[in-house]
């Protein structure tokens, strides 16, 4: 009876141990599944943030070429300008020594 009732406590504490390795098995999988999931979240968080950046910093390049753009522009009208201010200048010097040279001639 003995022999039988350390047999049945032995099957018994088995069981438990048992159930308790399963439970943990079973805790450690959860916890593993949960931790996976954190894992992809952050990484599809790191993915839009870099895309994110991406786009900020391909924004940033065209403004930049835009305004490399804009100031070959204005360097060309610039030019011009001053190319025409100086054949005004050139034109209206000439005007003013024919004014003097008739005036000269007048007097």
């Amino acid at each position: 009876l003995k022999h039988h009732a350390d047999a049945m406590k032995s099957a018994e504490e088995q069981a438990i141990e048992e159930r308790i390795k399963e439970e943990a098995a079973h805790e450690a999988t959860a916890e593993q599944e949960q931790l996976e999931e954190q894992l992809a979240a952050e990484r599809e968080a790191d993915e839009k943030a870099l895309q994110a950046e991406q786009m900020s910093l391909a924004t940033a390049k065209e403004a930049a070429r835009q305004l490399q753009v804009h100031a070959a522009e204005r360097d060309t009208l610039v030019s011009q300008f001053a190319s025409t201010a100086a054949i005004i200048g050139e034109d209206q010097n000439a005007r003013w020594s024919i004014l003097l040279k008739h005036h000269a001639d007048a007097m």
